[in-house]
């Protein structure tokens, strides 16, 4: 239940009932005034003190009405926070964390909803004992007015009726009273389960061989954007990929790591067409890092490892100095919503750090370094070229020709455009 839907059902409901509730009450008082004027006053004595006492919840339930708003602004985000960054886990092959970090979620709302459920049934049944008791010192005041002769002893079960009426209503308005009280600053801040994704039966698959291209194409309605594309990347082999904006470079990535599987012609990894191969089979092998790497509303290491439990700190050290991140001390410092704690490129070395984290035989880079200066680039692009046990395809705009003897080969793409 959100903000709204609690207005709605504490607010607006219980605005309507309390015009009813009155209504009633003033009829039922007007009716046990014809018995007897002591009844009368009575009756107003007790529904002073049945809308007075109930005040006292008045502040528990509206700090737990807080707490759940609170609650309800914080699974909100925490559920966006999980899903903005379905790609992450896509890419680091662990979709099976979704679902348990949305059950990491939901249990803490699921509490505060239990405790705010809680509080409202203990007003309700401190309201109802109030109620009762005023209803029975009524019935005594009667059955004491009978035996002196002033009422007959018929009126004892018409004026318990009549009572009952009223401090039911009563009742009824007391908890409106609280209930409305407590959604008053939700009013005014509008003014101001585990799953595994492998799937059944597949096989390992590990990268020994070669990648093939053999007349690779792919379009966007009816466009053009890859034509006979051809190329073989031997194991281990890096590979940069250059072209125009909109020439393909970020398709054929794409297509490696199996987010596009509708190409035509062929791409085989160790002769196994690629759009054959599972999406589980492909993350075995293949990594992709998008220059726009979502980082999630968590902290350092948690966005490093992906929730890993027990990250081994001396790797997570080791992959943040690879990335170049050396502007945080503390790996449990809280990246904020959208990183806005952070520069674009101060995010994109905690992005590349993830990566490095849980390295795969295949890496494709989308532009990583498109944020950094020219000398921090260079040194993070040394450190991936000069790893011997992965094969690289990185697309840049970019080329650096002091590393260019670092690549096996250039794949250019201009004139697909």
């Amino acid at each position: 239940m959100n903000d709204t839907q609690t207005i709605e059902a504490n607010s607006f409901r219980n605005f309507f009932s309390l015009i009813s509730d009155i209504a009633a009450i003033i009829f039922s008082v007007i009716a046990l005034a014809m018995y007897h004027y002591v009844l009368l006053a009575a009756t107003l004595i007790l529904a002073i003190v049945m809308l007075k006492l109930p005040q006292i919840f008045s502040k528990r339930l509206s700090t737990a009405t807080a707490e759940l708003s609170n609650a309800n602004g914080l699974f909100s985000n925490r559920i966006t926070n999980i899903l903005n960054g379905c790609n992450v886990f896509f890419n680091a092959d662990k979709l099976r964390m979704i679902p348990q970090r949305i059950a990491v979620a939901s249990k803490a709302y699921a509490t505060s909803r239990v405790d705010y459920t809680r509080t409202q049934d203990q007003v309700g049944t401190g309201i109802n004992s109030i109620s009762l008791v005023c209803q029975i010192l009524v019935d005594v005041i009667t059955s004491t007015l009978a035996i002196m002769s002033q009422v007959p002893f018929g009126a004892i079960s018409s004026t318990g009726s009549i009572a009952a009426s009223i401090f039911n209503g009563l009742k009824h308005l007391s908890k409106e009273q609280v209930q409305l009280k407590a959604t008053e600053p939700l009013v005014q801040s509008f003014g101001t389960t585990e799953s595994s994704t492998n799937e059944q039966g597949q096989t390992n698959l590990n990268f020994e061989h070669a990648i093939v291209a053999q007349n690779l194409g792919y379009q966007i309605e009816q466009q053009n954007v890859l034509t006979d594309l051809n190329f073989t990347i031997k194991k281990n082999e890096k590979v940069a990929t250059i072209g125009q904006s909109g020439s393909g470079e970020s398709t054929l990535l794409k297509i490696l790591s199996g987010q596009l599987p509708d190409y035509s012609g062929s791409l085989k990894v160790d002769g196994r067409e690629v759009k054959e191969l599972t999406s589980g089979q492909l993350r075995q092998i293949t990594q992709y890092v998008d220059q726009n790497n979502y980082l999630f509303n968590d902290s350092i290491v948690n966005n490093i490892t992906i929730w890993a439990e027990n990250p081994a700190v001396e790797k997570v050290e080791s992959v943040l100095s690879m990335a170049g991140v050396d502007f945080v001390s503390d790996y449990d410092t809280v990246i904020l919503e959208n990183g806005r704690n952070f520069s674009g490129a101060q995010q994109q070395r905690i992005g590349l750090a993830r990566s490095f984290y849980a390295p795969k035989p295949i890496i494709s880079l989308d532009e990583i370094t498109s944020a950094l200066d020219t000398a921090t680039a260079k040194k993070i692009e040394q450190r991936i070229l000069a790893d011997k046990n992965r094969t690289v395809l990185e697309v840049t705009h970019h080329l650096n020709p002091e590393l260019s003897g670092m690549y096996s080969q250039v794949i250019s793409l201009d004139k697909q455009a």
